[in-house]
């Protein structure tokens, strides 16, 4: 008959790394916490980025039009209106812990009448 191994299985799992450690936390990025990253994040890109002569934004004038978290990262659509013309898409990746800025600039607003849509007489 031979002995079974109970020692504890080397896989990390749960709240350690394996050498019996505790893992490092991060920071959690709760709702508040990622919103007001996101707004100080566009106003320092749109400051960074303004042209001689335009006004500093301020994070408080930066407005959240849309956000959601998907698969554990955050994901919002700025703007602001000192910026008529952009909308920012800021996205918090939990896993490597970085926030990726992408920014768009509206070249047109085209309007597309539905065949649907009542007719004005």
């Amino acid at each position: 008959m031979t002995a079974v191994d109970e020692s504890p299985t080397p896989f990390k799992t749960g709240n350690h790394n394996g050498n019996g450690k505790p893992r490092p936390r991060k920071p959690s990025y709760g709702l508040d916490r990622f919103l007001m990253t996101a707004k100080t994040v566009v106003s320092e890109n749109y400051n960074g980025h303004r042209r001689p002569g335009q006004a500093k934004i301020q994070p408080s004038s930066v407005f959240i039009i849309w956000y959601a978290k998907v698969l554990g990262n955050w994901k919002a659509i700025v703007g602001s209106p000192a910026a008529k013309d952009l909308l920012w898409s800021v996205t918090y990746d939990a896993e490597k812990d970085v926030i990726y800025l992408d920014f768009y600039k509206t070249i047109t607003n085209v309007v597309i009448p539905l065949e649907s849509s009542p007719k004005k007489e």
